[in-house]
């Protein structure tokens, strides 16, 4: 008995030993620890098997989970310029005809972003938003009001949409659509200045409801 806990005794001081030992040369070895420690992070990132595909039964078949094709397109909007509105950003704006019943098919079909420009004031915002509303553009089912964007410059539009990198853009001013044809699969120029563009994905329109009759008819999804 004695000899078993003379024996025990010298297996714990020569593994607190070796421990001792351990963590000596990891502390002068960090820079190779991290090193390895992050690269086993990354292979682990890189190579892990992808997780099994949901999958839903109907009857005797297995058919793939629905999930992805669930995720609507995004839409962005400007919406001053002729486009949902005539004119500039006040309280008395009103919609153009027929452009409340053609973005509620935009709703439809995706998720709209609404930009207004040339919004400088916080007192310029609540007029914008007392417009919408009183329109019943925010009454609109599936419309979401957090998804009501302001901004100040054309720049910034810009800069909007591309943070957004929405399926389509709708604008009046034809630098915003300069600017983002490159980018965007669809752009639409509403208003009675837009002018033909050499760009296949850019198209014009008069209105936002001519816009989106062109619009929606080269979707998978039929027109509304």
């Amino acid at each position: 008995e004695e000899e078993r806990r003379i024996g025990a005794a010298a297996a714990a001081m020569a593994l607190a030993q070796l421990l001792e030992v351990v963590r000596q040369w990891v502390l002068a070895n960090r820079p190779m620890c991290y090193a390895i420690v992050a690269g086993l992070l990354a292979a682990y990132l890189m190579y892990r098997p992808p997780p099994p595909a949901a999958n839903r039964r109907d009857g005797d078949c297995l058919t793939p989970s629905r999930q992805q094709s669930s995720v609507r397109p995004k839409i962005s909007i400007s919406t001053t310029g002729g486009v949902l509105f005539e004119g500039n950003p006040s309280a008395s704006m009103r919609t153009v005809a027929g452009a409340v019943e053609a973005l509620r098919r935009l709703v439809t079909y995706g998720d709209v972003y609404l930009i207004t420009g040339s919004v400088e004031s916080d007192a310029a915002e609540h007029a914008v938003r007392d417009a919408l509303e009183r329109e019943g553009v925010l009454s609109i089912p599936g419309l979401d009001a957090r998804k009501v964007l302001m901004c100040s410059t054309l720049i910034g539009r810009t800069a909007m949409c591309r943070q957004i990198e929405p399926e389509l853009h709708v604008d009046s001013a034809a630098e915003v659509v300069e600017s983002l044809s490159p980018h965007l699969p669809w752009v639409g120029h509403v208003g009675p200045a837009a002018a033909p563009s050499k760009r296949d994905n850019v198209h014009v329109a008069a209105s936002l409801g001519e816009l989106v009759d062109v619009f929606l008819a080269t979707r998978q999804a039929p027109v509304p």
